[in-house]
């Protein structure tokens, strides 16, 4: 390694730390109070946890689009396909991710009955910067990245520049970090990310999370079992035939 290499390493190194420390000494006040806030909302939203949400609207526009940013999981070929609009900001987003969405999609992606697509959904400045900071990454990177920052909302989101305070959450080399942290700082993604957001608010979502199961629309939080529920009820109404069987 040749010695003008082996210093820009260092810089680079340098640089992370000295924005990892910074970051820690001007938000931790912050991350405390919005801690106990999530707490008291991740109670209030108990109650769905097993009660399936009301439809509030049947969508009209083509569900089946997919866009650069989007990020899927399972068989696109399974019976009913789900769209989550999440923001990687949103306190009940966070919620489904770290207790819902692991034994969703143990008992219905993986089993092939569903199909669930995450679409970024971004309603701040924050939750646009992580939306950008997971497309930045690889495309098999980026649902471990989802699921990085939705665990650990509290340790990036309260930053000034909240895109690189959520890569440093990855784990990755100083290289890749380099370029991740350029495509973020350049805006590489924000132009498609937007679209998606304007596009969504013109078939009338406008909260998040939401989900579109089949043809019909489910604004707010729902754990694992109503989710199935409704998975499955959209699975009868393809297959009535089965449905009376039962």
């Amino acid at each position: 390694m040749s010695t003008k290499t082996k210093n820009t390493k260092e810089l680079a190194l340098a640089r992370v730390a000295a924005e990892k420390k910074k970051r820690r000494r001007k938000n931790i006040v912050l991350s405390a109070v919005a801690a106990v806030v999530v707490i008291g909302l991740g109670y209030a939203a108990g109650r769905y946890i097993t009660t399936p949400l009301e439809a509030t609207a049947t969508a009209n526009w083509d569900t089946a689009k997919v866009y650069p940013t989007d990020i899927a999981f399972g068989d696109p070929k399974a019976p009913v396909r789900i769209t989550e609009y999440g923001s990687l900001t949103c306190v009940h987003c966070s919620q489904f991710h770290r207790e819902a969405l692991p034994d969703f999609l143990r008992n219905y992606v993986d089993t092939g009955k569903a199909y669930l697509v995450f679409r970024h959904f971004p309603y701040d400045a924050s939750g646009l910067a992580g939306a950008q900071a997971v497309s930045c990454l690889p495309a098999a990177d980026r649902a471990r990245a989802v699921a990085t920052l939705m665990d650990k909302q509290q340790s990036w989101i309260f930053y000034d520049k909240a895109g690189l305070a959520a890569l440093d959450l990855f784990g990755l080399s100083v290289e890749e970090r380099q370029k991740a942290g350029a495509c973020v700082e350049n805006q590489v993604h924000a132009k498609a990310i937007g679209e998606v957001v304007m596009e969504a608010q013109k078939n009338g979502i406008s909260s998040t999370p939401t989900f579109v199961i089949g043809d019909k629309v489910y604004p707010g939080f729902m754990g694992a079992t109503a989710l199935g529920r409704l998975v499955d009820a959209a699975a009868d109404a393809q297959n009535p035939q089965v449905a009376v069987g039962k």
